[in-house]
């Protein structure tokens, strides 16, 4: 396996926690998406470590899951959780 780079584009609250709204994770692939929570955190600033835990990333497509697969995307978005109505 061979390193690849993910660009992970940040959204709401966790932009606060990094000096760009986007962040460059290398990781090789297929990695879980709880796998790449734990590479971006160790990007981010340690206090995002407890919305970081509740937030979901998403493909261009789809939200996935802890336990997904990321196989190919190279662009990844970081959403916090939200609330309002």
């Amino acid at each position: 396996m061979s390193a690849t780079q993910l660009n992970i584009k940040l959204y709401g609250g966790l932009r606060q926690f990094a000096d760009r709204p986007e962040v460059t994770v290398t990781t090789t692939l297929p990695q879980t998406v709880q796998e790449i929570k734990k590479a971006l955190q160790a990007q981010l600033k340690p206090e995002a470590a407890e919305i970081l835990e509740h937030s979901v990333l998403a493909t261009d497509q789809e939200v996935l899951g802890t336990d997904s697969l990321v196989e190919g995307a190279l662009v990844l978005a970081a959403l916090p959780p939200v609330c309002g109505g």
